[in-house]
């Protein structure tokens, strides 16, 4: 996609120096720097309208909740970016293009390619209407061996340019031919630029019409090209030097946007999932529909976007297709509903986890996908319950014993409702080698006294603490200047080996003889 969008990028000097091109001599070139200067005018406007003018319209017009008003300040940003594109003296196509990179750059970029989505399938096929108006099939006939060849070379010539930056990088021959080939076809500004040559004399009719059908013709092939290039990929590395074949081997790192959570809402719980992702440095993204809450999630910094979250085209423009979990923590049953649903559909191995407020609602989200649900009803009773104990006087040990029979107990109960194992299989999909602990502090422990910023555990391997529990008050997720002290119990996050530099670091030379256990997660 990043090549894609450099190569449209790459039009851009292109459609401006058409006309200079066209003058020749001295004008030309006076011609080719008033058009640079207005480009580059144009270029620092619009910026200081993505970054200041447009964020803010867009945040009043959601604010009305009303989505038809949306779609129309949407349209008519792309509409007015591209009038006053032309009225500068450059393309349409150029202003509607930077209006379309400005509003992905705020945070209402994925909501806005929902709802302009219709617009973008009808604009499509209007555009390949014309392209087929635009072209005379007569020039096939006239000269095929031309046209022929014009492709091979336009196709065989793209493929290797977009390749060998890939080779160059180290990802080998097999993914340098995918790439390639995948990259071969002449894309849709190339029909922008040609028609602009034609108008400045710049090319012939006939060379025109010949390089149309060859740009329809490499649009044509271009599913079959991608579906044979996988296997010529194969072919060629077998072949190719040790190197190349051992580099598309070699494993590389993640590409952004894979393996990451999603979190659907941005209440309270959602601020509480991203604070705590944040500080396990797990990768997330954050939709919610709510401008009040998405505002407040950008000035935290937080990687929230506005959307309807029952959209295909918002829960991909996440990239749900390539996420490990989704956490579902809406308000609204409903939607909830439809969440769970849309993301099994688009992502059938994913995990996903669903917030409901009634245990009556549980049955109904595992059979539309959920892998597990927390029911606010059922956890609410058991901390009641709890808090209800110690008060009287039970003791903790025993209190957090019946917690968790009741907990397995209920757990039991709604296990016909999901494929057994699938809940547990997601949870170490999307948080891979990490656990939890429960620790108790002793008196004697060096930690005791310290605040959490003088511990500092999350240098230690990026182990969080999830909460602190005092006298059956829990603490979730305290602050920096939280002081432990002797009988606190932690939950702690992390991996196995930094679990245990951890508890060694609370510990110090304070006695050996504590409690410690793994929480089950699911």
């Amino acid at each position: 996609i990043g090549i894609l969008i450099l190569q449209d990028l790459a039009v851009v000097p292109m459609m401006l120096l058409v006309e200079p091109l066209a003058q020749g001599g001295r004008e030309g070139l006076i011609a080719a720097a008033i058009a640079m200067g207005k480009t580059a005018v144009m270029a620092v406007l619009l910026l200081l309208v993505a970054r200041i003018v447009m964020p803010r319209l867009l945040r009043g017009v959601v604010g009305t909740q009303r989505k038809e008003l949306f779609i129309v300040a949407v349209l008519v940003m792309v509409l007015g970016t591209a009038l006053a594109s032309s009225a500068a003296g450059l393309s349409l196509a150029l202003g509607a293009f930077l209006a379309g990179l400005a509003l992905s750059e705020s945070e209402y970029g994925s909501q806005a390619m929902a709802d302009v989505a219709p617009f973008r399938d009808v604009f499509s096929a209007v555009f390949f209407v014309s392209i087929g108006l635009l072209f005379d099939p007569s020039v096939l006939a006239a000269r095929p061996l031309f046209v022929l060849m014009l492709f091979t070379l336009v196709v065989a010539g793209k493929a290797i340019v977009a390749a060998l930056p890939v080779v160059l990088f180290g990802y080998g021959i097999r993914i340098a031919v995918i790439v390639g080939i995948s990259l071969a076809q002449i894309g849709e500004f190339s029909f922008v630029l040609l028609r602009q040559g034609l108008q400045a004399n710049l090319i012939e009719p006939g060379v025109y019409q010949a390089f149309l059908a060859v740009a329809i013709l490499s649009m044509v092939g271009t599913p079959w090209l991608t579906e044979k290039s996988h296997a010529l990929g194969q072919q060629l590395a077998r072949h190719a030097p040790a190197a190349l074949r051992k580099a598309h081997e070699r494993p590389g790192g993640e590409m952004p946007g894979e393996n990451h959570a999603i979190v659907l809402g941005f209440g309270h719980m959602g601020e509480t999932l991203a604070r705590v992702f944040s500080r396990a440095r797990v990768p997330f993204r954050v939709l919610d529909l709510n401008p009040d809450r998405v505002r407040r999630g950008v000035e935290a910094k937080v990687p929230i976007q506005y959307g309807d979250v029952t959209s295909d085209t918002v829960l991909k423009h996440a990239g749900i297709e390539r996420a490990r979990a989704v956490i579902v923590v809406l308000s609204d049953p409903r939607a909830t509903r439809q969440a769970v649903r849309l993301s099994r559909t688009l992502s059938p191995r994913l995990f996903i986890l669903a917030r409901t407020r009634y245990l009556s609602e549980i049955p109904e989200l595992n059979a539309s996908g959920a892998d597990d649900v927390v029911a606010e009803e059922f956890e609410t009773s058991l901390e009641i319950s709890a808090r209800a104990l110690r008060r009287l006087g039970a003791p903790l040990p025993w209190v957090e014993a019946e917690t968790e029979e009741i907990r397995k107990l209920r757990h039991e109960a709604f296990r016909r409702f999901r494929a057994p194992g699938v809940a547990a299989e997601g949870v170490r999909r999307a948080l891979p080698g990490t656990r939890v602990e429960y620790i108790s502090l002793a008196e004697d422990w060096d930690a005791v006294g310290q605040s959490l910023k003088e511990l500092d555990l999350r240098s230690t391997g990026g182990v969080i603490i999830l909460a602190v529990v005092r006298d059956g008050n829990a603490s979730v997720t305290p602050g920096s200047d939280f002081v432990l002290e002797g009988g606190d119990h932690l939950l702690l996050l992390g991996a196995e080996d930094s679990l245990e530099e951890a508890v060694a670091k609370l510990r110090g030379s304070g006695s050996e003889s504590f409690e410690q256990r793994e929480i089950e997660l699911i």
